[in-house]
């Protein structure tokens, strides 16, 4: 009888350590994506120069050169491991369909595959304007490595305006858009 008791509770401690061992397993996966405060670096200054990069367009297979003066433009960061971001295509779309004429170029900047990518925006317009970059090139226009984010730099490189996609800053720059294409098309 004693016997049949030390074995049920091995079993019942085997259980728990497996039960465990999973939990633990999920919980560094939910937090493989999470910035500790730690380590948080500050966002771009707004008035600082973006410098000099060049990024890689898979779907042209051709290198650009994003510093370049003459147009804005709106950097773009979505991770494909980012369920907010996934929610947040849509909006990416709307921008890029208003952007189209009004001199501002829209730029989804990652450092991830192109495949992982192109699965994320499949059945999206955004896949053209995907641009893969460098580790430590990202780490300098987004340093606090944010998603769904962007960051809006005018035709002299300077920064305007960064933060959330759906923040007050993204909000006005879509109504702006909305304004100037409305203003064309009564033209």
């Amino acid at each position: 009888m004693e016997f049949q008791y030390i074995n049920l509770v091995v079993i019942c401690l085997l259980m728990v350590v497996t039960l465990n061992l999973f939990l633990t397993v999920k919980l560094m996966k939910a937090m493989r994506w999470q910035v500790m405060p730690d380590t948080l670096k500050e966002p771009l200054p707004i008035g600082s120069t973006v410098e000099n990069f060049e990024a890689f367009n898979e779907d042209t297979n051709q290198k650009k050169n994003l510093s370049e003066s003459g147009s804005a433009k709106v950097f773009v960061f979505l991770h494909t491991g980012c369920p907010s971001c996934k929610e947040r295509i849509p909006d990416a779309e709307k921008a890029l369909k208003l952007s189209e004429s009004e001199g501002v170029d829209i730029y989804l900047i990652t450092t991830e595959s192109y495949k992982r990518c192109r699965a994320f925006l499949k059945g999206t317009d955004l896949l053209p304007h995907l641009l893969q970059v460098d580790e430590s090139v990202y780490e300098r226009i987004n340093p606090q490595k944010a998603s769904p984010a962007y960051v809006f730099v005018n035709d002299l490189n300077v920064v305007e305006a960064e933060g959330i996609i759906g923040d007050e800053n993204w909000l006005g720059f879509i109504e702006q858009l909305a304004l100037l294409k409305d203003e064309m098309a009564d033209e």
